[in-house]
């Protein structure tokens, strides 16, 4: 009986890291959509923007990450 509990244990184990790895490759596919969709015209102006304007960056810097659908690793890189 222990024996199937632990079997069991580990099983449900297993299957929570494959939720959590199917969760996050779900989020990363939606941000892909996402950046297809973008107007770049828009990225466009707000990167000029940022480029000529130093005292801004900060700014620009979140926008241009809402833009692109940045991942929270991919904007403390």
């Amino acid at each position: 009986m222990a024996e199937l509990l632990n079997e069991s244990e580990a099983r449900v184990h297993l299957l929570l890291e494959q939720e959590r790895v199917l969760k996050e490759e779900i989020r990363k596919v939606d941000r892909v959509d996402r950046r297809q969709n973008l107007n770049i015209e828009y990225l466009k102006n707000v990167v000029l923007k940022f480029l000529e304007s130093p005292g801004e960056r900060e700014n620009l810097a979140t926008i241009i990450s809402n833009i692109l659908q940045l991942s929270p690793s991919e904007n403390d890189a």
